[in-house]
């Protein structure tokens, strides 16, 4: 479940401080566990695995599941803590199961965890590619005994003779009632649509025939190539918001789409409203991730073709930002050099707990490849910061760093990456590391912040964090 707080960093944060009401500039950076305490293991090597992970983690359990696909065989499998054996993981600590392979499927999947009460909710969107269809897995964890059960089913059929296929790119998340909505593609060969599904009433949607019409599909925007990268959130008071990527202008850029209907209507709906966000001459928006924050601020992290970059922006209001003419409302920074077009593989954002973004990302600048990490540090005299917008102190506001490095052997976060919080604001990052030859060419490997109880440095021999005081 994604959270909703915010702070906003930026080298013109005082302006934004007044659009905003938000934190001083420079006030509050994200804590940081240093790189080299990070927990790395190797979650799963017994095939060619570890393509479009996706993470989530319970936040009252704080057991990790990560949704990923199967390239040998065609299959979605999931890995999860908790269960009550375990077949995968360092120790056998985790559990790894297929849970579809009906026909090649679990491309490019999207998983959602959360719920109260003694049975977690856990679903998971993705694309049927044998036929076309967009399906979700729909199932419970019983949280004292990590007993798991599921049904996979059609929210919406595609027809592969028609050439339309429905959610070769998806993304589902909660919203605050813990009610299923994914914002998905519809590719129909020469043009593609956004569409937004909501989980309903038994009966009472237009969509998921199987499951007795429990979802209701909408169509958002429809337009020459849009959609190869998707994403959504829930803001405040239920609102939906779907950024995805657009690559049919002269420079390509990101949109926001939001079902509040205003004088920007997206062209497939009167009930939602399109926004772009467009860098002057820069193309933009590949492998973009959203968060959308406290009053509905919109936080979006990219990639810059043009500059080969790591990109960040942020809602500041009319008039106070620096992005492209008519777009003047958000505030576009650059954060880190990442490498050439070809090569960069997923680029993931989500809030610690104190609202900062966190932005895991692959880093080809070097020529190898690399997992990094980006998180805002202040800008404040000596606050450790190596990447992102200088701070009116001249400091730079963000620290970018390598959590695993990649060689001519193994390339880190080839064929995706996610990042998930738990409710403590510690990270887990789930991504697939290249290595070898086919078939057992790719595997899942999971990087994680030390739980609290381990964040004195004790177990890693950080003496420099460790206390004199008796507790």
């Amino acid at each position: 479940m994604k959270k909703n707080k915010t702070v906003l960093w930026s080298l013109v944060c005082a302006v934004i401080v007044l659009a905003t009401a938000s934190q001083p500039c420079g006030a509050g950076g994200s804590e940081r566990v240093p790189v080299n305490e990070w927990l790395i293991d190797v979650i799963d090597a017994t095939r060619e695995v570890g393509y479009n992970v996706s993470v989530a983690t319970d936040a009252i359990t704080g057991d990790t599941y990560i949704s990923y696909y199967e390239g040998v065989d065609g299959d979605l499998w999931l890995a999860r803590t908790g269960a009550p054996v375990g077949n995968c993981g360092p120790g056998n600590t985790w559990e790894c199961q297929v849970i579809d392979s009906a026909g090649v499927v679990g491309k490019n999947s999207s998983i959602a965890v959360g719920g109260a009460g003694p049975v977690m909710s856990l679903y998971i969107s993705y694309h049927d590619a044998t036929n076309g269809d967009l399906k979700v897995i729909a199932g419970g964890v019983t949280r004292s005994t990590g007993a798991f059960s599921y049904s996979h089913y059609v929210v919406e059929d595609g027809n592969p003779g028609s050439g339309t296929f429905v959610g070769k790119r998806t993304s589902i998340t909660f919203d605050a009632d813990g009610t299923p909505r994914i914002g998905y593609q519809v590719d129909f060969g020469s043009v593609q649509a956004i569409k937004h599904a909501k989980r309903v009433a038994p009966g009472s949607g237009n969509c998921g025939a199987a499951a007795g019409y429990t979802w209701q599909c909408d169509p958002v925007h429809l337009d020459f190539d849009i959609g190869d990268h998707i994403d959504i959130d829930v803001g405040p008071g239920g609102v939906s918001y779907i950024a995805f990527y657009t690559a049919n202008d002269t420079n390509t850029y990101p949109m926001i789409a939001t079902n509040v209907a205003s004088a920007a209507l997206c062209n497939a709906s009167t009930e939602w409203s399109c926004g772009p966000i467009r860098n002057t001459g820069n193309d933009t928006g590949e492998y973009l991730s959203l968060e959308i924050l406290s009053g509905g601020i919109r936080s979006l992290a990219y990639r810059n073709a043009t500059m080969e970059s790591l990109e960040w922006t942020q809602y500041v209001g009319p008039g106070l930002g620096n992005c492209g003419p008519g777009d003047d409302s958000y505030q576009c920074e650059w954060i880190d050099d990442i490498g050439p077009a070809s090569s960069p593989s997923g680029i993931d954002m989500e809030p610690d707990d104190d609202g900062n973004p966190v932005i895991v990302y692959q880093d080809a600048s070097s020529g190898d490849r690399d997992l990094n990490i980006a998180r805002p540090v202040g800008g404040l005299p000596g606050s450790g910061g190596n990447c992102g917008p200088l701070s009116p102190f001249m400091e730079f506001m963000w620290l970018c760093e390598t959590l695993d490095a990649g060689n001519i052997n193994h390339a880190e976060a080839v064929g995706g990456l996610s990042i998930a919080m738990n409710a403590n604001g510690e990270a887990a990052v789930a991504y697939r590391e290249l290595f070898g030859t086919p078939p057992d060419e790719g595997r899942l490997k999971v990087a994680m912040e030390p739980i609290s109880i381990f964040l004195d440095g004790f177990e890693s021999g950080n003496t420099s964090r460790w206390s004199a005081t008796m507790p």
